[in-house]
């Protein structure tokens, strides 16, 4: 009995030494020769993640991990492209106390899929196409694409930037930007942190934007025409587009902007709602 609690100490006394410092840096290095656009599929625990544009025809994967911790895999099979990097499930892993970044470049056009934990997403601009992220708790940047982008962040701020499709946007405690948005219906949904939308309200489309004690500021391109229905339970509603057959009350503005084509639902408490036109300062 005595011998095995000395085992155990001298056991235990490694791994708080090995947790003492960074295991040794794994490399990734992989590319993969493609035709046309991709699907890329991206699963991480908490290695931070960028999306970018490559060459036509070429899939590039790289990026360093801590290889005491993490173990990372990278396929290809016919459009779609499979890249992991995943926490080993050992007392190892869970001691240590490296991290891992990874990078992948993509053909023009390509979807992705982004599932991970404890994560930073960045989809940098360039002629990539839409796609989902999923994340537990850290930011997500899109700066520019071509198709929808649906986000569901557990925890995080969410900023998205020139992109050209629907969009559905999802987090909790923490702001949600949008700027130079357009060709695509918006849903936003945050609680405790304020909502930016500067963009185009499409024809005929259906847009909802929902926050909790804090502000949403709208700022619209072009010549919209919707039907404006905004409510909130403690705070300012104004608009500098003329509302026509408004109906007005304490924290409430609904009535037609124009023609009244699309519908802008907007939702908060105990914060303003700010409407107004993106071309005029």
């Amino acid at each position: 009995m005595r011998l095995t609690r000395v085992i155990l100490l001298v056991i235990a006394a490694m791994l708080l030494l090995t947790a003492c410092r960074e295991g040794a840096r794994g490399a990734i290095d992989r590319r993969f020769a493609v035709e046309g656009p991709v699907t890329l599929v991206v699963e991480v625990d908490d290695a931070d993640v960028t999306i970018g544009a490559s060459l036509a025809g070429a899939v590039v994967v790289t990026g360093s991990y801590d290889a005491d911790r993490y173990e990372q895999t990278a396929t290809a099979d016919g459009a779609v492209v499979r890249v992991q990097v995943l926490r080993e499930r050992s007392l190892l892993s869970l001691v240590s106390e490296g991290g891992a970044e990874l990078t992948v470049r993509v053909p023009p056009g390509t979807a992705y899929r982004v599932q991970a934990d404890e994560t930073n997403v960045t989809i940098e601009a360039g002629p990539i196409g839409g796609g989902t992220i999923e994340t537990g708790n850290g930011s997500v940047t899109v700066l520019g694409g071509d198709g929808a982008v649906t986000v569901r962040n557990g925890d995080g701020p969410v900023m998205v930037e020139g992109q050209h499709g629907a969009l559905d946007l999802r987090t909790s405690g923490a702001d949600v930007t949008v700027t130079g948005h357009r060709g695509g219906p918006v849903t936003i949904e945050t609680s405790n942190g304020a909502v930016r939308y500067y963009g185009t309200i499409e024809p005929d489309s259906s847009n909802e934007l929902t926050t909790t004690n804090s502000s949403v500021t709208v700022r619209l391109t072009g010549q919209p025409s919707l039907l404006l229905d905004a409510e909130t339970t403690a705070g300012v509603i104004s608009s500098r587009y003329a509302v026509l057959e408004p109906v007005r009350g304490p924290g409430v503005l609904r009535g037609r902007i124009a023609g009244g084509g699309a519908t802008l639902r907007i939702r908060t408490s105990n914060g303003p709602i700010d409407i107004g036109s993106a071309d005029v300062p």
